[in-house]
């Protein structure tokens, strides 16, 4: 799948749209396009605005190339890349993180929204690292934050550290399984989470490009246990949760009924649910 010298970018995109309209929708095609623009041939949208028939280099050329060989097998932009933006800040990603998702960007925004009132010194729990983009936006956007964050994933907390040095942050990476925790080191203001929220039956309606490259330990959990992991936060909560302390989920919408009931049951007086800019029931904010 080679190009010839006397390519546009107009003829280029043509050629993605085709070789890539059986796993993504137009738009999303465009957008990957462009970015790989903008990575490979350091050319901006706004370059794009001004002339679309812009003449690739040969070398710009292999790259693109070579790029929409691994997206026709289904591999993620971000994975090729090596890099996603998330909070206007950029991290690091590899096959041992999960790559950061536009929904993730908005539990960050609640809770910034949620502290903007307050200029004091906070103690963070962040739950499952990945590639570090919860706590180290929090701890970017809120300097005198101190912010703890534990992954049970040794290669997921190398590259958070990374990325952490990456975005000029200090935050401390705990390896550990949340799991197997008796207690938390101390009490924590706010506690966050984006666990593995996603039943095994949910798989048949997921994308290849999702199930074939992303780790499955930060995404699935068994039928039997959707709220294995929320459970045990909470459990641990309850003597780790400072007195006003607050605790935000990203949660499966199938379950809400029941993180209500489990929320309820261990004593904690207030469950919201907040929607996400697509109208799903995708957040909880719990309080004592």
């Amino acid at each position: 799948m080679h190009f010839s010298n006397n390519h546009t970018i107009e003829k280029l995109n043509k050629k993605y749209h085709s070789v890539l309209s059986e796993l993504y929708e137009a738009s999303e095609i465009d957008a990957i396009f462009f970015i790989c623009l903008e990575t490979y041939a350091n050319l901006s949208r706004l370059d794009l605005q001004m002339n679309f028939s812009i003449c690739l280099t040969e070398p710009q050329l292999i790259y693109l190339d070579d790029v929409l060989y691994e997206l026709s097998t289904g591999r993620p932009l971000q994975y090729i890349i090596g890099k996603v933006t998330f909070m206007d800040l950029f991290f690091d990603v590899n096959k041992h993180t999960l790559i950061p998702r536009p929904e993730t960007e908005e539990l960050v925004d609640l809770i910034l929204e949620n502290y903007t009132s307050t200029k004091s010194s906070i103690s963070v729990l962040d739950i499952g690292t990945g590639s570090g983009c919860i706590p180290i936006s929090l701890k970017y956007y809120e300097k005198n934050w101190n912010v703890t964050s534990i992954d049970v994933s040794e290669k997921a907390i190398e590259m958070a550290k990374l990325n952490a040095v990456k975005n000029a942050v200090e935050v401390n990476f705990i390896c550990e399984d949340i799991l197997v925790l008796d207690t938390l080191d101390k009490k924590y203001d706010l506690i966050v989470s984006n666990p593995p929220y996603i039943i095994e039956d949910e798989k048949k309606d997921m994308a290849n490009n999702v199930l074939s490259y992303e780790p499955h330990l930060a995404l699935f959990v068994d039928n039997s246990t959707p709220l294995l992991f929320y459970k045990k936060i909470l459990e641990l909560a309850i003597n780790g949760l400072a007195e006003n302390g607050i605790i935000y989920f990203e949660i499966n919408p199938l379950f809400v009924i029941e993180l209500n009931a489990l929320t309820a049951q261990l004593g904690f007086s207030s469950c919201e649910i907040i929607n996400d800019m697509s109208g799903k029931e995708r957040f909880a904010r719990v309080t004592r």
